[in-house]
């Protein structure tokens, strides 16, 4: 076996300096067995080693710290499911309609909900369930439309198409984007809907997690996925 030179010194060097064997091994490729081997006959001085204990036990604090974020977290998450499934009791039709919209055509995010479809109607529906069944204000209701180029209507027609549909406002729009596609205004791609793609988002833990926990309550069942999706 060719010993790796180059690497043998740069890494003797680098622990000369007070680095670390982990950090070495990640720098120049290597495993930290290599390097361990590399630089076993050089003594650190008492200040590099009281250097890289500081850094050590920094480290380990700083993921004792998101580890216990993240759990507090995955709580508060869970908690929110709890109160989907006292809601989901209630027995709400509209409730029940938006759940099972979601659960098939939203996305399965644990801090944002979003939902998207060519359906006008549809997509009116769950905006119905946000606003009715979890109180969601129209302002926090982002809307994201793809449509296609066609000499028939505009991208403006189909923004006012959708704001009328749902009774929403320019300030709702985050993006509309325009297909351009010569099949389209030539007649050879079929079965384009006029209105595009319209995708309701609303950023939000607390909402998303209550639509989990209340599909969880319908369906009889336990996803704790959802809590880490």
């Amino acid at each position: 076996m060719i010993e790796k030179v180059k690497e043998k010194l740069q890494a003797q060097e680098m622990r000369r300096n007070g680095e670390s064997i982990k950090v070495i091994a990640k720098n120049i490729g290597v495993s930290p067995a290599s390097v361990s081997s590399w630089v076993k006959n050089i003594r650190l001085s008492s200040d590099q080693r009281i250097k890289l204990d500081a850094r050590k036990n920094t480290s380990e604090f700083c993921k004792r710290a998101r580890a216990k974020r993240s759990e507090k977290c995955r709580k508060i998450r869970s908690d929110f499911q709890k109160i989907g499934r006292y809601e989901a009791k209630k027995g709400n039709p509209l409730h029940i309609q938006g759940c099972m919209l979601f659960w098939a055509e939203g996305g399965k995010n644990r801090n944002m909900v979003k939902l998207g479809n060519t359906d006008p109607y549809l997509v009116m529906i769950f905006v119905k369930f946000l606003r009715e069944c979890l109180d969601v204000p129209s302002d926090v209701i982002g809307l994201r439309i793809r449509c296609h180029a066609n000499e028939k209507i505009t991208s403006l027609d189909v923004q006012n198409f959708w704001l009328e549909t749902l009774k929403l406002s320019t300030d709702n729009i985050k993006q509309i984007s325009v297909d351009s596609d010569k099949r389209v205004k030539t007649g050879k791609k079929k079965n384009i809907h006029i209105y595009g793609f319209c995708e309701v988002c609303v950023c939000s833990t607390e909402i998303v997690q209550r639509i989990f926990g209340s599909i969880q309550e319908y369906i009889g069942v336990d996803k704790n996925e959802w809590l880490d999706c």
